[in-house]
Formats: C-alpha cells, sequence, structure tokens
C-alpha cells in the first residue's frame, strides 16, 4: 500500500494506491504538530500503518527558517571569519536607500567560535587548531544544541572540520560543511551548513516521533531535488528538505508531461498559503542559487519560483489607499472567513467564494461546509473602505491575486528566454483550477491542463519519486588542459563510491554535471558532462547565449563536479478510463457573478469522449475548476482535463 503526504501550510494532502485504484483525501493542516494531521488522515481513510510504504513531504524545515524558530546554534569558523554571515556579500535590498531596514542577524557575536589554524587554497595545511583551541570548543559547545563548522577550504582538505566534530560533546548536532555542501564561495557553503544546523534536531525529532507513531513498513522523505531519502538522512540532511512538499508536483508534473506527449510544460501550483511555479522543457530545472528567509541554500533544488499568493492569502488595504494581496495567509487557523473557524480576514477563498467560483454547497477538502454569509460580511466590510460593491471587491481580488501569478510565471519562462505561449500550462494544487482559464489567456497559452488528482497533486508526486541522492565537489579545472578529463573522472569515482555507500544494494542510475564559467567569470552555468572537451564547450556556448544573448571568446574552466545517483523505481500506473457513451450530465446549478446560472459536473463521472462548453464548474472533492465562458474542455484517456479557448470567441451553454 503506497501513501504520499504532503503537509502544506494550510492543508495535509493524502494519495493511497493500493495498485489498481488512487484514492485523494485531504485534510486541515496541524502547524504545531504536523503529525496530528497525519494520523487523523490516515484513521480516515482507514489504512493500516504497518502495511504503509509511506513518502513524506515535510514542511518543519522550512517553516522553522521562516518563523527563526530553530535551535540554538553556535557557528565556528576560522579565525577572522566569524562575522562572515552577518557580512554575507554586503548586499542590500533596496539599493538607493540611505536607511534601509536592517535584517535581524542569525547570529550574535557571542554565538560564533574561531577555530585556530588554517588550510591553504591548494587544501595543503598550513596548522591545525591547537588542543588548547579545540577544549575551549568543547566547553562553549556545551550550551548549544548543534554546532555549525564551517572553514576554509574545507571542500579540499576537511581536516580542521574533523578535528572540530570529534571534540563536540555528544548531545550536539554536528553540521560540518564538508559533508553539507564540499564547494567553494565560503559564504553561500556557510549559511547551508549553518540552516542544516538550525533546523536539524528539530526534523530529527519529528521524524523519529513519526515514525514511532506509525511504524509503516517503509519511510521517506522527499527532498528539495524531487527524490527521495530514509528518515536518518533526512535528518541530518534537513537543509535538503527546504522544497520537500512542492518537489512532489514538480516530480508528478514530469510524469504527466510523458504521459501526455507535452514536454514544455510551464506548472502552476496553488495552495493555501503560497504559489510555487517552475518551467518544464523536457525535465524539471535543477538550481544551487536558492534563497530562504534572506539566506542562500546552495544544495540543489528543484528551480521553482514561490509567491505569497494562495487562496489563503489575505487582501487589505495599504498606507496609499490601494488594494493589495498578500504575503501574508489566514493559513490552516483560523483560516479563510468562510471556513467558520474564526477568521475575520478577506483571503481570495473568500472572493470565489461570493463570486460563486466555489459554489455554497461545495465542501472544502470534503468534509469542510462553507460559511458563505461570512464571506460576504468581511468582503463588504472591505469594500466600504473602497466604495465598492462586493462583487466589484472580489474581483478585484482575484485579478490582483491572478496578476501576481501570471507575473511569476513570467520569471521563470519570459525572463528566461523563452515564450510562454510554446507551453501548456500544468496547473493543480487545491486552487489551480479556479485561476488556470485566467492564467492561460494572460500569458497567450493555448492549452491549459488540469491532471488526475489535482487537489492533492503534489502527494501523488510523494508515489513516483526515486530514491536519489545529489553529490558534488569543487576542482578548478581549465578545459584547455590536456589532463582535465583524467582529474574530472577521478572525482566522479569518488562521488560514485560515496553514493554507493549511501544507497547499498541499489541499481544506480548516475548524471553527471558540471558547473562551467567563462575564466574570471563570478557566475556558472550548470550543464551536463562530456568527456569530448569540445563538446563541452559548445553546449556550455549554446547554453551562455541562450540564457545571456551573448559568448565570449574566452577559455572555460570547471568549478564544480556533480553527480546525481538514482535507484530505478516503477512509476504511477494510472487506469485507462472507459471511453463515454453519452452526452456529460449535469449535477446541480448555482449562480455565478456576472454569468448567472451555471451548470455543475462531477469530476469522476468524466471520461474520454466528453466535451463541455463554459460557463461550467467542474466539482471534485480536493479541488473546483471554474471554466469561463469562451473557454472549452476535453478528457485525456487517463482522466485529465484538457483545456482550450474556443475559437469562436462565442460562449455556449451545449454540453455534448
Amino acid at each position: 500500500m503506497l501513501l504520499g503526504i504532503d503537509s502544506g501550510g494550510t492543508f495535509t494532502d493524502f494519495v493511497v494506491c493500493d495498485g489498481e485504484n488512487v484514492r485523494l483525501h485531504k485534510e486541515l493542516s496541524t502547524p504545531h504538530d504536523p503529525s496530528e494531521a497525519i494520523l487523523r488522515g490516515i484513521e480516515v481513510l482507514g489504512l493500516a500503518p504497518a502495511s504503509l510504504h509511506l513518502v513524506h513531504g515535510s514542511t518543519v524545515a522550512t517553516n522553522a527558517v521562516l518563523e527563526r524558530k530553530g535551535v540554538k546554534t553556535l557557528f565556528v569558523s576560522n579565525h577572522g571569519l566569524e562575522d562572515l554571515l552577518s557580512i554575507g556579500r554586503q548586499t542590500r535590498r533596496e539599493l538607493y536607500n540611505l536607511c534601509p531596514p536592517q535584517t535581524p542577524a542569525w547570529t550574535q557575536p557571542d554565538d560564533c567560535f574561531a577555530l585556530s589554524g588554517r588550510i591553504d587554497a591548494e587544501g595543503k595545511c598550513i596548522a591545525l587548531p591547537t588542543a588548547q583551541n579545540l577544549q575551549a570548543l568543547r566547553k562553549k559547545a556545551e550550551a548549544y544544541q548543534a554546532v555549525a563548522v564551517c572553514t576554509l577550504f574545507s571542500f579540499l582538505n576537511p581536516a580542521q572540520e574533523k578535528m572540530a566534530a570529534e571534540i563536540l560533546p555528544e548531545h550536539v548536532f554536528a553540521s560540518l560543511s564538508h559533508r553539507v555542501l564540499p564547494e567553494y564561495r565560503e559564504y553561500e557553503r556557510a549559511s547551508t551548513t549553518f540552516l542544516n544546523a538550525y533546523v536539524g534536531p528539530l526534523v530529527q525529532r519529528y521524524l523519529r516521533r513519526l515514525a514511532k507513531k506509525l511504524s509503516p513498513r517503509h519511510l521517506f522523505v522527499m527532498h528539495s531535488t524531487g527524490g527521495v531519502m530514509d528518515v536518518e538522512q533526512a535528518g541530518n540532511n534537513a537543509v535538503r528538505m527546504i522544497l520537500s512538499g512542492p518537489a512532489g508536483g514538480l516530480v508528478a508534473a514530469t510524469e504527466i508531461g510523458r504521459q501526455l506527449k507535452r514536454k514544455r510544460l510551464l506548472s502552476f501550483d496553488m495552495g493555501g498559503t503560497s504559489t510555487d511555479v517552475a518551467l518544464l522543457d523536457g525535465q524539471a530545472h535543477i538550481t544551487v542559487e536558492g534563497h530562504i528567509a534572506d539566506m542562500p541554500v546552495a544544495v540543489p533544488m528543484l528551480d521553482m519560483h514561490t509567491i505569497g499568493a494562495g487562496g489563503g492569502s489575505i487582501a487589505w488595504q495599504d498606507a496609499a489607499g490601494l488594494l493589495r494581496v498578500g504575503p501574508q495567509s489566514a493559513g490552516a487557523q483560523p483560516g479563510p472567513a468562510c471556513y467558520a473557524r474564526g477568521g475575520d480576514k478577506v483571503t481570495v477563498t473568500d472572493a470565489n467564494v461570493v463570486l460563486g467560483r466555489i459554489p455554497p454547497t461545495a465542501k472544502l477538502a470534503g468534509n469542510l461546509p462553507l460559511d458563505v454569509r461570512r464571506a460576504q460580511q468581511v468582503i463588504g466590510e472591505l469594500a466600504q473602505c473602497f466604495g465598492l460593491s462586493d462583487e466589484a471587491m472580489a474581483l478585484g481580488i482575484i485579478r490582483i491575486a491572478e496578476e501576481s501569478m501570471a507575473a511569476a510565471l513570467r520569471v521563470v519562462s519570459v525572463q528566461r528566454g523563452f515564450d510562454p505561449a510554446e507551453f501548456s500550462l500544468l496547473c493543480f494544487g487545491g486552487g489551480g483550477g479556479l485561476h488556470a482559464c485566467a492564467l492561460g489567456e494572460a500569458l497567450g497559452v493555448e492549452n491549459v491542463l488540469l491532471p488526475v488528482g489535482s487537489g492533492a497533486f503534489s502527494a501523488m508526486g510523494m508515489l513516483i519519486g526515486k530514491r536519489q541522492c545529489d553529490l558534488s565537489r569543487s576542482r578548478r579545472l581549465l578545459l584547455q588542459h590536456a589532463d582535465t578529463p583524467s582529474q574530472a573522472a577521478g572525482v566522479f569515482a569518488a562521488l560514485e563510491n560515496d553514493a554507493r555507500q549511501r544507497m547499498p544494494g541499489l541499481d544506480l542510475t548516475l548524471e553527471k554535471s558540471a558547473d562551467v564559467r567563462y575564466v574570471g567569470q563570478g557566475f556558472h552555468l550548470t550543464i551536463p558532462w562530456q568527456n569530448d572537451m569540445a563538446l563541452l564547450h559548445s553546449d556550455f556556448s549554446e547554453r551562455h547565449q541562450q540564457t545571456y544573448g551573448h559568448t565570449l571568446d574566452r577559455p572555460l574552466e570547471v568549478m564544480t563536479l556533480r553527480l546525481s545517483a538514482c535507484a530505478d523505481s516503477q512509476s504511477l500506473q494510472l487506469p485507462e478510463l472507459t471511453t463515454a457513451t453519452s452526452p456529460a450530465e449535469a449535477c446541480a446549478e448555482s449562480i455565478v457573478s456576472g454569468v448567472g446560472q451555471v451548470p455543475h459536473f462531477r469530476r469522476q463521472s468524466l471520461h474520454p469522449g466528453h466535451a463541455i462548453c463554459g460557463p461550467a464548474l467542474i466539482l471534485e472533492d480536493t479541488a473546483t475548476l471554474w471554466l469561463p465562458p469562451d473557454w472549452q474542455l476535453g478528457v485525456s484517456t487517463y482522466g485529465h482535463l484538457l483545456l482550450s479557448q474556443q475559437k469562436t470567441g462565442l460562449s455556449a451553454r451545449k454540453n455534448a
């Protein structure tokens, strides 16, 4: 029995598969202890934990960083580098603001320790830490739950860090930069190592507690590149779980793209708290330049862009009297006003309820009734501030939220040299279907897809994730040198040996890549590794031209070599649906603002051959699709909904 669980800020999603059937379920999240919602969902689904192969996408690490609720952490670096995390790259958010607001420091001077000794840029040991210095470190570390150790050039020679780790008290969680991120750039390596220590003990305790409560047959955790790792690895590499939940959506999106033979996808994942967007050109892109809470996270992660515009995003009036939506969210508690759980703020979900795009009879997450009057009340109060009608206010909220979402999609497409019109828009998440068609129009996308299980799509991706680990090591190699291929082969051999030790007994598929740049450049491009240096040069030039619009006549250098090792796993097999023999039948009707009476259709009753012209509402337990006038819907063999704008531009109520 396969179970995927995605713990989000508002809802916890479940997808369970017994080999033949797939079931979806949602529970309101319990941020104070995510395991409570998980246990409740498993009980409602009637599952026996001992029989489960469970893959979990967790927000524990992400929330602890965003809320700055990690453990007390000591930062250890070389003498003279104690302020590394505070100084950073000396960049400012507001370049022309003479008095920019200060971001709270992650470390105070008393929480830093100077390690004696030095490793030079060639990896040679100039001096090791003294016994007196190490004993001072041990004494200071007694008062901390975690210690982050990041010394100069540890990726070439980790001797200093190993000596520091050996002296630390047993109760301390040790995060060493040569294990977390053996790469150059001290600040990025230090920040990543620090965050790993900052949230590591929390993640370890949570996962061990969850494993003890459930005692499943297997328990794996999804990491930020879309693979899965076991509980112990997750606890030691907590920083790799920053995108644990959203990564599942991109894994599933890649699989659906293959199934529909549409490799070029823009993914749009709208949850209760935020919206995640990404571009897939055959596969999802990986980045090592991620950020969270103004801190760089240089471990590999799926390249996605996140904005604070979800179903629970709060609408408000700013100091200039303008309407704003987000980034603050009502979350799961108290949630939007229409949840009737004490919420008194206007949210995007409330606006959809007032407009009728979420019908009054709908039950969010399958069991949560709507309080339409309460939604109308809070919308009315905000509308008075702007002198608008309730419907105009709700429509304004939706338009602002959708413009923020469209702007996010342009960031991952237009700003990177891609034309959105050449892609299909894949929408999922609880709120994805409510805004899918509007975003398709805004971007000029002809084909919009709403996949099976769209309301719990990230959880479905958990079931597709492969056992995977991503390793790297910085080595500066000049492409014009004859011995570069042999030196690279030695590094890759060491990385492969490390991968096989982490995943013993598994048949691994290895993918090699390298960070390449022009000599003297400050930034790099990651491209697939080629043993032929001429081919590597050609691939880099092509990628540089697409990304920056030009190439240079300069030699190239490799800065970091990367290896992704994964074990083959079976893809989630969706059953083929029978072809419809009769027209789709509406199950109800309701009024949608600006349109009038609109028919409802249950998604589970739709089959290949059915065609529906907007306006219409497509309802399921985990999501709602708003099909506006001028849009039409078809159904694929596996039940995915295929949306497109009618060429005539004429709305119709004819359903075949």
